[in-house]
């Protein structure tokens, strides 16, 4: 090697300073600059600078002299700040240690509220089913509910219509205990049919209407003969009924004085009228019809209809001569003659197979089975294949009944 390539500089590997290009190791980092370093990508390899190390050897001397001199000039105590910062120092210690246990109190705090989470979670899933379950239950009650009110309002049905049956056969049974009341003697019938001719004359008519009705568009006047306020207007207010189909009026009164109707509500009379225009026969100060049972319900009201149905001349559905019921005459003397009612063979036909006149019945109409005049009777009692399971009208007024009695009480002009 030339004396002139040993002198040139060369720069070491590891620290880049400048050496001897024969040297065997770095004066300035001590590598072996035999060796080259080796490149390692996990591995940072810093080169400082010596004049940066020198630069801030020299920046921390000057530090110093400012610090001595400010520290001379200022006053500055170094013992209270080295008290002060040993108290500062304890006071980190300790708020480190606050903040351990705030750290340990957290992380406690957490796994609380992680295993609140599970036990929320769990009580949804509950909840959830507990809803599903409900959901259920509630479809049920009211499917319940559906089928209960169904067999209330059919049971409704039947009960009023049992309680129209039995009250029907009430009046049946009234009717007979006061036929006699009702029923007019030879002379009581002619003395009725002078009176009705009387009364044709005063209506500005001719001879009197067929059979016991009732002058077309009459003031029918009524007068209570007792009975409580509420039954007064339930009577008044039910009977007023007929008005909307028949050409007539009812004029009700309280008060004294002369009345073609007297009601009365004497308990255990029964409840029954006078047919027609025979209540003219009957003296002022006595009932031309009794109300006798509890009018209140709703079989009651059509108690107070029908007898203010005879009142205005019209009579049992079931003697109507037009299309006339085939009768087993002897079940219906059995079931007759029998318990409750005891009554004569005579009495039976008198009030049950006894078919009346074209004259005692008035207009005409065929048989309406539904009709309110229409006494119920039970399966057996007649050979009319209509009537195989007995005959059992519905309550109030039928399409039958109101036509029938505006033919019979027709408007003026028709």
């Amino acid at each position: 090697m030339s004396d002139e390539a040993a002198a040139s500089p060369a720069r070491c590997p590891f620290c880049l300073e400048v050496v001897n290009v024969n040297a065997r190791r770095c004066r300035h980092c001590g590598s072996d600059l035999r060796e080259q370093p080796q490149q390692d990508a996990e591995r940072t390899t810093f080169i400082v600078d010596r004049g940066l190390i020198r630069f801030g050897k020299f920046s921390l001397a000057l530090l110093a002299i400012f610090v001595v001199f400010g520290t001379y000039v200022f006053g500055f105590d170094i013992r209270n700040l080295v008290v002060e910062m040993r108290a500062l120092r304890t006071q980190i210690t300790e708020e480190k240690e606050k903040l351990a246990q705030g750290r340990r109190e957290l992380e406690d705090a957490q796994r609380e509220l992680a295993a609140l989470r599970d036990e929320m979670k769990a009580t949804r899933k509950e909840l959830a089913d507990a809803q599903r379950e409900i959901a259920a239950s509630r479809a049920n009650v009211a499917d319940i509910e559906k089928r209960t009110q169904g067999i209330a309002e059919t049971s409704a049905r039947h009960l009023v219509r049992i309680e129209r049956h039995l009250s029907q056969a009430g009046v049946l049974i009234a009717e007979i205990e006061q036929v006699r009341a009702r029923t007019l003697t030879k002379a009581e019938e002619a003395e009725a049919e002078a009176r009705r001719r009387e009364l044709a004359g005063s209506a500005g008519g001719g001879a009197a209407r067929e059979a016991k009705l009732w002058p077309i568009g009459h003031v029918l006047r009524v007068r209570f003969l007792g009975g409580t306020r509420q039954e007064r207007d339930r009577v008044a207010t039910v009977a007023s009924e007929w008005e909307q189909h028949a050409n007539i009026k009812l004029a009700f009164s309280e008060a004294e004085g002369d009345a073609e109707i007297r009601v009365g509500f004497v308990r255990g009379d029964g409840s029954w009228s006078y047919v027609g225009t025979d209540a003219l026969v009957v003296g002022q100060g006595e009932r031309t019809m009794n109300l006798g049972w509890d009018i209140m319900t709703e079989s009651g009201r059509d108690t107070i209809l029908s007898e203010f149905g005879h009142a205005l001349g019209l009579v049992n559905e079931h003697q109507n001569p037009t299309d006339p019921i085939i009768w087993n005459t002897d079940a219906v003397y059995a079931h007759f003659t029998g318990a409750p009612n005891h009554w004569p063979r005579e009495t039976v036909y008198h009030n049950i197979l006894r078919r009346l006149s074209d004259e005692d019945y008035p207009g005409e109409r065929p048989l309406d089975p539904d009709s309110l005049m229409m006494v119920p009777f039970p399966a057996g009692l007649t050979d009319d294949p209509r009537f195989s399971g007995g005959i059992n009208p519905s309550p109030g007024l039928s399409e039958s009944d109101r036509a029938y009695v505006r033919r019979l009480y027709p408007a003026t002009g028709q």
